[in-house]
Formats: C-alpha cells, sequence, structure tokens
C-alpha cells in the first residue's frame, strides 16, 4: 500500500505525540456514539412518542417527555451504551410516572372527562370515536403499572423480557399484569357497553 506524504506526517506525529493520538481516538468514539445515539432516535422516537401520549394522554407532553428521555440517555451515553433500548425506555417511563404524579396534585379542568358529555352529544359521535372514549375511560381505571406493561407490551410490541428489563421488574410480574390489566379492561368495557345501551334506551324512549 501507497502512502502520500501527508499520511506518513500523520502516522509520524502519532508516533510521536501521546495526547495527539488519545484525543484523536476520543474523537472517533465520539462519533461512533453520536452515530449510534442518532440510530436509536430514528428507530424509538415514534414509538416513545406514542407510548408517552398513551400513559399521560397529552400529545403535546408526550413530545416533550420523549425529547427529554432522549436528552437524559444521551448526557449518559456510558452507562445507556449497555443496553440503549432499555435505558431509554426506562427513563421515559420514569418522566411519565412523574408527570403522572403531578397531574395528581393539581385539577386539569382543560381536559373533558367522558362522564361531563351528554347522552346527545355521544349519540352524535362516530362508533369509533365514542369506542375510542371507552376504552380510554377504561383504561384510566387501570393501576399505573398495569398501564405501562399494556403501553409497552401491546402498543410498541415489546417481550416479555423487555418489558422487564425497562420497568425493572421480574418477568412474572409482567405477565400477571398484563393478564389482570386485560381481564380488568374486558370487564371495565362490558359495563361501559351495558351503561350505553341503558342510556340510549332512556334517549330514545
Amino acid at each position: 500500500m501507497v502512502f502520500d506524504g501527508t499520511n506518513r506526517s500523520v502516522r509520524r506525529l502519532l508516533r510521536c505525540d501521546g495526547n495527539l493520538r488519545a484525543s484523536l481516538m476520543k474523537r472517533r468514539q465520539r462519533s461512533e456514539d453520536d452515530a449510534a445515539f442518532e440510530a436509536l432516535v430514528r428507530e424509538m422516537s415514534a414509538p416513545m412518542i406514542r407510548t408517552a401520549t398513551f400513559l399521560t394522554r397529552d400529545a403535546t407532553e408526550a413530545k416533550d417527555l420523549t425529547q427529554e428521555a432522549l436528552l437524559r440517555t444521551y448526557a449518559h451515553w456510558s452507562r445507556a451504551q449497555v443496553n440503549p433500548k432499555a435505558y431509554v425506555w426506562t427513563v421515559l417511563v420514569n418522566l411519565c410516572r412523574d408527570q403522572h404524579r403531578r397531574e395528581l396534585r393539581r385539577p386539569n379542568i382543560s381536559r373533558v372527562e367522558p362522564e361531563a358529555l351528554t347522552v346527545s352529544t355521544r349519540l352524535t359521535m362516530t362508533e369509533r370515536i365514542d369506542e375510542r372514549l371507552e376504552l380510554e375511560r377504561a383504561l384510566r381505571t387501570l393501576p399505573q403499572q398495569q398501564r405501562e406493561v399494556i403501553g409497552l407490551r401491546y402498543l410498541v410490541g415489546f417481550s416479555v423480557v423487555e418489558v422487564a428489563e425497562i420497568l425493572l421488574i421480574p418477568e412474572g410480574t409482567v405477565k400477571s399484569n398484563a393478564s389482570r390489566a386485560i381481564s380488568a379492561l374486558r370487564n371495565s368495557l362490558e359495563e361501559l357497553v351495558k351503561e350505553k345501551d341503558n342510556n340510549v334506551d332512556r334517549y330514545t324512549n
């Protein structure tokens, strides 16, 4: 292999200057870290926003929390790079938990609850919107950890092992939470359907 004069000079300089060599190696490592982080952002941003929206019921807040989770992951990349996906999702879930606790401490009058909708308003909605409201109402009855498991397991599609790593809980706990959540949702939706039918009967009679 033939090297020009510039290459020979760089090689000679690297042999003579250990500090410069170390600096260039750090720069190369930083470049590799940035590339890995950018790949993580491209792959995970969309599902993270969807899941944060599911957990917080606020699309704007979800985007902010996702951005914060990614920034914190980048700031601690030396630890995060061992398992970047698990790290960033754990940070996101913790941020959503903090946001949920803040919401519990202050009333939010801007969000309209399904109970506040009149029967006539419900009847004018499309079936798809009506069903979504019912599902959201049922989801709000779930404990926080069950909501997290449902979101990660079925909305994002993580495996039981991955969910356990993200939430820092045993795999058996993931399975039991998923089972209980599905059972609770089924019961809640059945009750909501009965309530809806009764409201329709009262409105039409």
